[in-house]
């Protein structure tokens, strides 16, 4: 594949070679410029601002209402024998669906708040 271009330039004609080069071992690539314009970046700015309002004023709903054991540990950052003392002791309530134990998130918040179980 040949490619023909032109280029201005008042830069030395090794130059314009080097450009030729790269271009022909795919190093160089020439795109298409967009003009971005001061009231395309307000624009933006508005509309990420919007975003991350809305964001911040979602509830914790977007929290999983059941945790597997794997992210209860993840989550506080124990061993796996600590989080099977803290269901055994019963300050973590669990419930065992087809051999998975699932941990319910209030209850770990409850736990983490330092508020008995069940209250």
């Amino acid at each position: 594949m040949t490619v023909y271009f032109r280029v201005e330039t008042t830069k030395p004609p090794k130059v314009c070679f080097l450009i030729g080069f790269l271009y022909s071992l795919n190093l160089l690539w020439i795109m298409a410029a967009e003009i971005i314009t001061k009231e395309d970046l307000e624009q933006f700015g508005q509309k990420l601002l919007n975003e991350i309002k809305i964001l911040l004023g979602r509830p914790a709903e977007d929290q999983k209402k059941w945790l597997k054991s794997y992210q209860v540990k993840n989550l506080l950052k124990i061993s796996p024998n600590t989080l099977q003392k803290l269901r055994l002791d019963g300050t973590l309530s669990y419930t065992k669906i087809g051999g998975i134990l699932y941990y319910n998130y209030q209850d770990i918040v409850k736990v983490l708040e330092g508020k008995p179980k069940g209250k």
